[in-house]
């Protein structure tokens, strides 16, 4: 057992509870500014890619925007709580609060009626289990709930409302398909464009090769974080001399799993790939929209699904399947030569069931709903 950890558990608890409620009411006695929006994360430095959708159409229509950005991971303790403490002090005045991930200072209080906080959530669909369905995303030593502030979470298909419900632990009232915003982008052809020239403009050996995207999911945590496949991956890239690997590892992972051989983003590399390898990453209802082969390569599989589970099948989700590292790249040739690895009709009916709302108009919705009007 990590002691230290635990101890950590029981000191955000606190902070939780006493100090960031005390800092709220002392701010909150003003009223609450209309037309103030804040956009807050504390796992990035700079604007999440899943904020950066609503971010700019909100500010292209005048709205005043404050930004909270702090990798809490890495902040030292002092830096940390200064930073949840200017945010407890905008929040007390905000008529609307962005999130897309846990975020303990949003929850901390009993929030102002009159103030709404939205859950834009940095994921599709509903793969593996998350939020208080997982031991690894909340620990049952910490105490509290930092999305009960939520007013709203956006989801990308209808059957996701009651799964991300009871993993929020909040009514299922306040989670709305009207689908995810970062995902309008990739219904933009310019977009796409400007990614794929990014692209290979960084990655010039790419040219005239099949592009391989490799982008594992997160496992352990943010301190003791794991990689698998990455051995298997290094023996593909050795057989497959006419593609070209692009490894994306999650942020948290980083140097202390290994390393990334492309600074792009994983959802601006996915414009510029033909083909995604991942285990059980919900990226995978991302790179759905482009309709693109998806192998999924989990060695691991067994142990995964006894150890935290699924929303669904694993085994009935209709991608390539491989097993291990022998049959990795006989699999991928296989997707690239055009083989479908299920009919389409099997294929369309699992896009609809989990992304039937993100069509490239989410953003406008979810500000529709939020302020009514979608103006100030």
């Amino acid at each position: 057992m990590d002691i230290k950890f635990i101890f950590r558990q029981y000191i955000k608890t606190a902070v939780h509870h006493f100090f960031l409620p005390a800092v709220y009411r002392i701010y909150c006695k003003k009223p609450v500014r209309k037309g103030s929006v804040i956009f807050a994360d504390g796992h990035h430095e700079t604007i999440p890619y899943s904020m950066v959708q609503m971010y700019d159409y909100l500010q292209s229509r005048g709205y005043h925007i404050q930004s909270f950005f702090s990798d809490f991971g890495k902040a030292s303790y002092m830096s940390g709580l200064k930073s949840m403490i200017r945010f407890m002090k905008a929040y007390a005045e905000a008529e609307c609060v962005f999130l897309c991930d846990y975020y303990l200072p949003a929850g901390s209080c009993r929030k102002r009626k009159e103030t709404q906080v939205v859950q834009l959530w940095h994921a599709c669909g509903a793969l593996k289990k998350f939020g208080y369905d997982a031991e690894e995303d909340i620990s049952s030593f910490y105490k509290g709930n930092s999305m009960k502030n939520c007013t709203l979470v956006t989801v990308s298909s209808k059957i996701c409302e009651p799964i991300y419900a009871r993993a929020f632990g909040i009514p299922k009232q306040r989670v709305k398909a009207l689908g995810v915003s970062r995902t309008d982008r990739y219904f933009s052809e310019d977009y796409k464009a400007v990614c794929r020239e990014k692209f290979y403009k960084e990655c010039p050996g790419a040219k005239g090769k099949k592009i391989i995207l490799w982008a594992p999911t997160f496992r352990g945590n943010a301190r003791m974080p794991k990689l698998q496949g990455a051995k298997a991956i290094d023996m593909l890239e050795r057989t497959m001399e006419d593609c070209f690997v692009v490894r994306k590892l999650h942020p948290h992972m980083e140097g202390k799993c290994g390393h990334s051989n492309c600074s792009m983003g994983t959802e601006e590399v996915m414009a510029a790939a033909d083909i995604l390898i991942t285990d059980y990453s919900s990226i995978i209802f991302d790179f759905m929209i482009y309709d693109k082969p998806i192998v999924l390569f989990a060695p691991d599989a067994g142990d995964y699904t006894a150890d935290r589970g699924f929303y669904t099948a694993y085994d009935q989700i209709p991608f390539f399947h491989a097993d291990n590292e022998a049959v990795l790249a006989g699999t991928v040739r296989r997707a690239l030569k055009g083989e479908r690895a299920s009919s389409r009709e099997t294929y369309d009916c699992f896009y609809k069931k989990y992304m039937e709302q993100c069509d490239g108009r989410a953003t406008e919705r979810i500000v529709q709903e939020v302020f009514k009007d979608g103006r100030k």
